[in-house]
């Protein structure tokens, strides 16, 4: 892989996408909720590729120290001053590229597996970060949410793990259903605790965004009972 090519890419995504916007924007609520159910100790905090921090600030009150990569300068500057206050260490690179002695308690890989182009050797990287009890959370969009099946029974997609346009304008290489990303997860090295959805979700993004926030938390809710359907799938786990 090129790194300088691959830089190049993140900064053409990050002048026309934000993961602030919109649906996505909510969505960090949620995954802020299922990783405190997920982690409720206090200690380090890794957040790779965390984009504008915004996940990261939901979080940072739980933790002593955190430290965010990020290979965009736009986000990472706009997660600096998210993240004003805190006990925060920036490193300005790509995760192929971080250099870290540190090991951290909590490791988050939110939105970085369907992004990269070797999945396998980001996963078998985290190992060195994390501390031996250490727990890495990985959260992806799920190629089976209920509105990608819908959108395969009206003919906009061909299948739940197509690649469409808006999938490539924002740097997408995969889609992963719940099996694969277990899969992916065990076959790297890592025994999971934990596996699951994140917000069931039956509408595209421009829907879900004028829901009121009372039914998204129900969505939430019920997306605990139907993992396979929600609107991003997660692992947690330790190395084996």
């Amino acid at each position: 892989m090129d790194l300088n090519k691959e830089k190049q890419h993140l900064h053409a995504i990050s002048r026309i996408h934000r993961y602030t916007d919109g649906f996505n924007g909510r969505l960090t609520k949620y995954r802020a909720l299922k990783i405190r159910e997920l982690y409720t100790q206090r200690g380090s905090l890794l957040d790779l590729g965390a984009g504008e921090g915004e996940l990261s600030a939901l979080l940072a009150e739980q933790f002593d120290t955190i430290a965010i990569t990020e290979a965009s300068s736009e986000y990472l500057d706009q997660a600096k001053k998210n993240l004003s206050g805190y006990p925060v260490t920036f490193l300005h690179a790509l995760i192929e590229e971080v250099a870290l002695d540190e090991q951290f308690d909590l490791v988050l890989a939110s939105g970085i597996l369907e992004h990269v182009h070797d999945p396998r050797a980001i996963l078998d990287r985290i190992k060195r970060w994390l501390k031996p009890d250490g727990i890495l959370i990985v959260i992806v969009p799920n190629a089976n949410s209920l509105h990608r099946q819908v959108g395969v029974y009206m003919g906009m997609i061909k299948d739940c793990h197509e690649l469409g346009e808006l999938d490539h304008k924002v740097g997408h290489r995969r889609y992963y259903g719940l099996i694969d990303l277990q899969n992916e997860v065990a076959s790297a090295g890592y025994h999971i605790s934990s596996s699951g959805g994140i917000l069931l979700k039956p509408f595209p993004n421009s829907l879900m965004n004028g829901l009121t926030e009372a039914y998204c938390d129900a969505l939430y809710q019920l997306g605990n009972d139907h993992p396979s359907l929600c609107a991003e799938i997660y692992c947690a786990c330790r190395i084996a």
